[in-house]
């Protein structure tokens, strides 16, 4: 017991090398709603802001109640105001798993050219009372003020939420991703039990106002953050859509009411008062378990990446010839289609080798398919790949063996990595 229970919790205790610093451009999508999440937000509670931060004794944002933060991402918003804030509990432990951990979806949309989007800080905290922001970047001109008539550019915008459409009017429905790698290393925080995630509204305004004492918000370069000012109404300030955890441990109901702080008591307090040795042993063997299993897609990710090229394909029982010669090409955990005859589709990529046989699902973000998932199963051996998956909106399950029948609305297509 000993054995199995030292190292569990020395992961519960230490976080892993910090992030280099990204780069410009960023990526110009988010992760869209139809993503797998482990599971979205329970609890909410709000601390709203003025409807212009210039004048705190006017009125505050109104429009929507804490509760439509929690569950899936639906278009039903809560507003937080000028510098309000929302903060979100868990039905478990948000842990650093391979790439991004949680998604914020704001209601942002396009907008002349760009997207408008009023965006928000990101901090997060593993006991409840200490919070750690994730470092931002903004590299919007500061010149002009943003007004409701302009919009930004998510490609010159890092780790601050809001930033990417999840809105009908435009058609794109995308969360902003966070990367609990990004915290490495911060005191007070483990970011294998992450229990708490707060949003805080970055306002916006460039200019300084003395009758308020107002200064400009800024990001972890020094770089103020221009966004839409002023939104003086009752949806004023971020308008807070769901937050939904990619990497998550499921906890039972008791000890996730103890970790999230009922009466008090955070992860940290409730350590300090020696939390019985089955419990924290149950917390340290659910994250060991999802990390592990974690590490096995890391591992199927590193195999994958590369080039290959289609050899074979069939549809509902019948050769695909069309097919071959059709390349696809898998960079970090996104997928580039190239097809024989030049079609292209882009997106996102999540496996679960878990699974017998092991499942593979695409989420289509660029091309004909936009919006939509291929569900599937693989198999990977060495430089050879097989795929089988239905074809999106066909209202067909997953496959569960590697073969098309008459009207199965499977596709099965073989792969050979392509020699450098």
């Amino acid at each position: 017991m000993r054995r199995l229970l030292l190292p569990a919790l020395v992961l519960l205790a230490l976080g892993s090398a910090v992030h280099a610093e990204p780069l410009p451009p960023f990526p110009a999508n988010g992760i869209p709603r139809t993503h797998p999440f482990s599971g979205w937000a329970t609890g909410a509670t709000v601390q709203r802001g003025p409807q212009d931060i210039v004048n705190p004794g006017g009125p505050f944002a109104s429009v929507g109640v804490p509760g439509n933060a929690t569950g899936a991402a639906n278009g039903s918003v809560v507003s937080l105001g000028d510098g309000g804030s929302a903060t979100l509990t868990f039905a478990g432990l948000i842990y650093n798993g391979p790439g991004a951990d949680f998604v914020v979806f704001e209601n942002a949309f396009f907008f002349n050219g760009g997207v408008f989007g009023e965006l928000g800080f990101v901090e997060v905290s593993s006991d409840g009372s200490n919070f750690v922001r994730f470092p931002s970047i903004s590299l919007t001109q500061t010149a002009t003020q943003v007004t409701n008539a302009n919009f930004t550019d998510p490609t010159k915008i890092h780790n601050l939420a809001g930033q990417f459409p999840n809105n009908s009017f435009g058609g794109r429905f995308e969360g902003t991703p966070f990367d609990l790698e990004d915290l490495a290393g911060s005191a007070g925080l483990n970011i294998n039990a992450i229990t708490h995630v707060r949003i805080e509204d970055v306002v916006g305004r460039i200019a300084p106002d003395a009758g308020s004492g107002y200064l400009p918000r800024t990001d972890s370069q020094g770089n103020i953050i221009n966004d839409p000012y002023s939104t003086d109404f009752a949806s004023s300030g971020f308008d807070l859509d769901a937050v939904g955890a990619i990497h998550m441990v499921p906890l039972p109901g008791s000890l996730v009411l103890l970790l999230t702080g009922v009466g008090g008591l955070g992860l940290r307090r409730l350590v300090r008062k020696r939390l019985p040795l089955l419990t924290a042993l149950l917390i340290a063997l659910a994250v060991v378990g999802s990390v592990a299993a974690d590490d096995a897609v890391k591992k199927d990710f590193e195999k994958l990446q590369g080039v290959w090229v289609v050899t074979a394909a069939e549809q509902d029982g019948k050769a695909l010839d069309r097919l071959q010669g059709g390349k696809l090409t898998v960079k970090d955990q996104n997928f580039h289609v190239k097809t024989a005859s030049g079609t292209e589709m882009k997106g996102d990529l999540t496996l679960d080798p878990a699974k017998k046989p092991k499942h593979i699902d695409w989420f289509h973000q660029e091309g004909l398919l936009r919006e939509k998932t291929w569900q599937g199963i693989y198999e990977l051996e060495g430089d050879d790949l097989k795929i089988c998956y239905a074809e999106a909106d066909s209202g067909k399950d997953r496959p569960d063996e590697f073969k098309t029948e008459a009207d199965s609305k499977r596709l099965l297509v073989i792969l050979k990595r392509e020699k450098k």
